[in-house]
């Protein structure tokens, strides 16, 4: 796989919508604050610099190197800090360049930018899907809900192939007011009580109430389509379900 920027849809999308914007966002200069290793081949990168970044949970940004080299990121962290915070995975040129870097080094950013899991306050109930590192958009909305304490009922479905795959499991196991259920596909540990394989609508219906919810859904193309299809069979209007492919 060669997450985790997006597909190459959703980069050329981003591309002319780009060009042809009247107003662009401005590119600054981050600093690298930390690196966090995720797992072996998955990093955090958190950047720094001296004014408050501005965007609504479920936006990316463009990482720029060499000024012609940039891909689009989601942001992980909360809105109004003078930091933020970029996660992905190691599967190719551009990622690999991202994980040699070190703490004080610098990254263009250009953002924010719109995109299909742009969160919306007012919503009641949400339902978010994530495939491996398909939860970096959806970490922006649960920590943006935690802390800005939203009343809105949340569910997270997170699907990895092992145990030692699963991010932010630390972090997402302390949030005791979401509703958050693991479920691995390749291996079946002896301390393990979550679920077993991949997301399905009978499982999510299982866990959770799909009354009036709102899905959001980052990973494979895939696992995406399958569940878009699972859902609307069930009559779920295809408005109310939010897709964003990576690949």
């Amino acid at each position: 796989m060669r997450a985790h920027y997006y597909s190459y849809e959703r980069f050329y999308k981003a591309f002319w919508s780009e060009r042809f914007c009247k107003m662009q966002p401005k590119s600054e200069i981050f600093s690298v604050k930390e690196v966090i290793y995720r797992t072996i081949n998955v990093k955090s990168l958190i950047l720094e610099n001296n004014r408050k970044t501005e965007f609504t949970p479920g936006q990316y940004c463009f990482v720029m190197m060499d000024k012609k080299l940039k891909r689009p990121l989601s942001y992980c962290g909360v809105s109004g800090e003078n930091k933020i915070e970029l996660t992905f995975k190691k599967t190719g040129y551009f990622t690999g360049r991202l994980f040699e870097l070190k703490k004080n080094d610098k990254l263009e950013i250009q953002g924010p930018y719109g995109g299909p899991l742009t969160f919306d306050e007012s919503y009641k109930n949400i339902i978010l899907i994530a495939g491996g590192v398909g939860i970096a958009p959806l970490m922006s909305i649960l920590r943006t809900v935690k802390k800005k304490n939203i009343k809105i009922k949340v569910s997270l479905f997170y699907s990895n192939k092992t145990k030692e795959d699963i991010l932010y499991k630390d972090e997402l196991d302390s949030y005791n007011k979401f509703n958050i259920i693991y479920t691995i596909t390749k291996e079946t540990p002896n301390d393990w009580k979550g679920e077993l394989g991949r997301v399905t609508l009978e499982m999510i219906k299982k866990h959770s109430d799909i009354k009036d919810a709102v899905f959001y859904i980052c990973g494979p193309r895939e696992m995406n389509e399958n569940l878009v299809n699972q859902l609307m069979s069930d009559g779920i209007e295809r408005k109310n379900i939010r897709t964003e492919n990576w690949v």
